[in-house]
């Protein structure tokens, strides 16, 4: 501040004068390194006495920070970027790239970049000289991609059948499974059951940011039928020896395998057994079909067996007319043209039939064997007729069995 002046000179720089007062005067540094300017003032007085001072003053360069950026727009996977510097700075400047995804970077020669997925991104470059700054900023725009639906999982099995699926798309973030039987999913990777046999197609579709796509997978499932074992028995209790007739009423069966308890099994579909051991025995079956998707049936103490016998004898037969099967007869048959008895645990048995004279007609020791109304060689005469059996049974218990007998013919 000067004092008793009357006039001032003001030397700002070259070729700028100011006689102001207090002048203001905007120093530019168009280089990159310092530059000093010096100022003169020469005050002077009322009576012509002038003094001159002077006083340098430091203008710091303005770093210019400017950069280009290829591309600035692209679809991932695409995520590459190339950097052009054109920034003009002192050496003593400090580069600072901020990508826009939390990387920082203070290499000048930061040329290349590539980004781990989509978005947009800020990226920008500061220089800075410990004195003066400048930013510049760029916009990069990583577009998400559509997405890509694809999966494995299928196969072949008996119902039910649980699949895992295993997911492969790519860039989804929400997803919708349709099974084919009216069954969904959102699940990334699901588990599914199939209960009802049939061929089923699954799809997929997927969505994200990038948009939607779908893939259907062609008769990705097969699911068979399973067969259904099931069966009847008759007589379920009986006396060692006795047959036991078992009925099969199993669904979509093809092969069987019984299995008696008693250490025997049979293939056949509808078995006759013969339990010669007393107990209670479970039977199972196994029935399966051209799927290999078998069920097992189990039915427990089944068939009771027990020691002792019986003998039961019809009131009527008709005899065959030419009697040419001498009494051996089938009990499965129900032609009743055989006078024979239903029996269980016979051991020992005597068969005797008369007339109503007492006369002895037809005699035998043989269960199996019966009476087929003839005498002699010949058929007797329709009537009723009389017979007696002796019987000794497996737990050696015996009985005397009589009764009437009508022949017709």
């Amino acid at each position: 501040e000067s004092n008793g002046a009357l006039a001032y000179d003001w030397i700002l720089e070259e070729d700028v004068n100011s006689t102001e007062t207090s002048p203001t005067h905007v120093f530019n540094n168009y280089g990159i390194e310092d530059e000093v300017f010096t100022v003169f003032l020469i005050a002077s007085s009322y009576f012509g006495c002038s003094d001159t001072i002077q006083q340098d003053i430091t203008v710091y360069p303005l770093p210019d920070a400017e950069f280009g950026v290829d591309p600035t727009l692209q679809t991932y996977p695409d995520a590459t970027i190339q950097i052009s510097d054109y920034s003009v700075s002192g050496a003593s400047a400090v580069y600072t790239w901020d990508i826009g995804d939390g990387t920082i970077s203070n290499d000048p020669n930061f040329d290349t970049y590539t980004y781990a997925t989509w978005g947009s991104y800020e990226l920008s470059l500061t220089l800075d000289n410990g004195q003066c700054s400048d930013q510049s900023v760029q916009i990069v725009d990583i577009l998400a991609p559509p997405p890509v639906a694809d999966f494995n999982g299928g196969g072949e099995g008996c119902a039910p059948v649980t699949i895992e699926f295993e997911n492969l798309s790519e860039y989804g973030t929400n997803y919708i499974w349709s099974f084919g039987d009216g069954g969904v999913s959102s699940n990334q990777d699901p588990v599914y059951t199939f209960y009802i046999p049939g061929t089923y197609t699954v799809s997929l579709l997927v969505t994200g940011p990038g948009g939607s796509d779908i893939v259907v997978h062609d008769t990705v499932v097969h699911v068979f039928p399973n067969a259904t074992a099931y069966f009847t028995a008759n007589p379920e209790v009986i006396n060692t020896g006795d047959p036991v007739f078992f009925y099969n009423l199993s669904n979509q069966g093809e092969t069987f395998e019984w299995n008696f308890g008693d250490g025997y099994t049979s293939t056949e579909s509808d078995p006759i057994h013969i339990f010669q051991d007393i107990g209670e025995f479970d039977v199972s079956l196994i029935a399966n079909n051209q799927y290999n998707c078998p069920d097992t049936f189990l039915l427990e103490n089944a068939i009771l067996v027990d020691v002792g016998g019986y003998v039961e004898f019809p009131n009527a037969f008709t005899p065959d007319q030419f009697g040419n099967n001498d009494g051996v007869y089938n009990p499965n048959q129900l032609d009743n043209d055989i006078f024979f008895p239903r029996f269980a645990g016979v051991e020992e048995y005597v068969l005797q039939i008369y007339n109503r004279w007492g006369e002895l007609l037809f005699e035998s020791d043989d269960v199996n064997r019966g009476w087929d109304g003839f005498y002699k060689g010949r058929p007797v005469q329709q009537g009723v007729y009389v017979w007696r059996a002796e019987v000794t049974f497996t737990d050696g218990k015996q009985s005397i069995k009589a009764g009437d007998l009508t022949l017709l013919r």
